[in-house]
């Protein structure tokens, strides 16, 4: 095994960059097809359609780190031929099974063995959050969807229907209808908030990417994320029930785009609180350009 490495790291330049590029193209040729759909699914979805702007945020910070990928040189491994054919073997078994999900999945693992193959382990290590990047692209089957659409839609309906008995206003629950008397409100999917979840869970990614280099902090970060969307959501509903204009229109599509400024406010002051906990060095020079990807992000949604 070590005679067959100490080969592999021994092949000249031209025919490394040679395998690379002819192994590329027959990747990309045989994804087409499912790179062509998600490409087109992401645009027409509302849900996921901030997931087009990934491979950007990811070719970003290819060019930040573009000196030291220069530097890591190539380094081929056989790891990656088994990481590529553990790509393509799911790649057959999702196309025989029709699973679309998986089908999208392994191309992001071929890519991974692809990237194993040519430069080894450490330049899959310098290019794993841009790929797990092009793996938060990906739409979550429906499968999953439908079993965390409805416990979703109960407790936002259950907290609005909690913030507006705080406020005096009679209100009866049932199930994801609130009715108030004079009429009744219906939380649908789409207000069940799931998709200001997933791209909030994205975007504190990136946040902590950026900006927090404590693996424990940037869990806590996270983990905070959830519960903040879950409540700034019901609140939303709660303003809908408040004011009805807001269902519809300008006020609807602007009360969204409050949860995103809200929640994103809540990050940065959380990590500040965090930050304070324990004096330490500046985190990355890559803080500075968070906001150039986050404005990106938002502009999209």
């Amino acid at each position: 095994m070590d005679a067959a490495r100490a080969e592999l790291n021994h092949l000249p330049r031209v025919w490394v960059l040679s395998i690379l590029l002819l192994l590329s193209v027959a990747l990309l040729y045989l994804y087409a097809s499912v790179l062509s759909r998600l490409l087109v699914s992401l645009a027409q979805s509302d849900d996921y359609s901030y997931g087009l702007l990934f491979p950007l945020v990811g070719a970003y910070i290819i060019y930040l780190k573009w000196p030291r990928l220069r530097q890591a040189g190539l380094r081929p491994s056989w790891l990656g031929v088994v990481i590529l054919a553990a790509g393509l073997f799911l790649y057959v078994a999702a196309e025989l099974a029709a699973e679309l999900y998986t089908t999208r999945l392994s191309f992001v693992v071929a890519l991974a063995g692809l990237v194993t193959l040519v430069g080894g382990v450490h330049l899959l290590r310098l290019l794993a959050f841009p790929l797990l990047l092009l793996l938060l692209m990906l739409p979550l089957p429906e499968l999953i969807t439908n079993k965390l659409t409805l416990p979703l839609q109960l407790l936002s309906s259950y907290l609005a229907a909690w913030f507006l008995g705080l406020l005096g206003v009679p209100v009866f629950q049932h199930g994801n209808i609130l009715d108030l008397g004079v009429r009744q409100l219906q939380i649908v999917k789409a207000c069940s908030g799931l998709r200001y979840i997933l791209p909030l869970l994205a975007l504190g990614l990136i946040f902590c990417y950026f900006y927090q280099r404590r693996w424990w902090k940037a869990l806590v970060l996270l983990a905070c994320l959830v519960p903040l969307a879950i409540v700034a959501n019901a609140l939303r509903v709660t303003a809908m029930a408040l004011y009805p204009p807001m269902l519809e229109g300008f006020w609807h599509g602007f009360s969204g785009w409050l949860i995103f400024i809200f929640c994103l406010g809540a990050l940065t002051g959380l990590n500040g609180l965090l930050n304070r906990l324990r004096s330490e060095e500046h985190t990355s020079e890559l803080q500075s350009q968070f906001h150039l990807v986050c404005r990106l992000l938002l502009e999209k949604k």
